[in-house]
């Protein structure tokens, strides 16, 4: 998906912004048992190292257009749709069906393509683990 936003961005003449989302998607009920949640800074470097990896995995040392990083602590869905204003198009990833093959459209990218403010490119994701980040492609 990287890949592929890169090549875009290249073609565009254009910087990529890789974004990170790592707001919690699930609101536990106020009846559900307390559980120990981890502070806000350790979950915001955590998130900070997986699109690190992430990057690091896609072009090592060398990436071929500017890439501009973005850890947003929102939820999924607005902290995109923030992003995606103003940008040339808004990339995401289709999770694996594991039971079908092929790719599932989940919720984040269903209302991601109900409410973008840009074009959007919905990619199948190879990977086990697809999480929540999305790329756009500036103008």
């Amino acid at each position: 998906m990287l890949r592929w936003a890169a090549f875009e961005a290249l073609k565009r003449d254009s910087e990529l912004v890789a974004v990170h989302a790592f707001g919690s998607t699930w609101q536990s009920a106020p009846y559900a048992p307390a559980h120990v949640s981890p502070s806000p800074d350790s979950v915001a470097e955590e998130a900070d190292a997986a699109l690190d990896q992430c990057l690091q995995t896609a072009f090592g040392d060398r990436p071929p257009v500017p890439i501009h990083r973005v850890c947003d602590s929102r939820r999924p869905v607005p902290a995109l749709l923030d992003h995606g204003k103003g940008a040339a198009l808004l990339v995401l990833g289709a999770r694996p069906d594991p039971v079908r093959g092929g790719a599932v459209l989940g919720p984040i990218a269903r209302d991601c393509l109900r409410h973008a403010p840009c074009p959007v490119v919905l990619l199948p994701c190879t990977a086990d683990v697809v999480s929540a980040a999305g790329i756009t492609v500036d103008a």
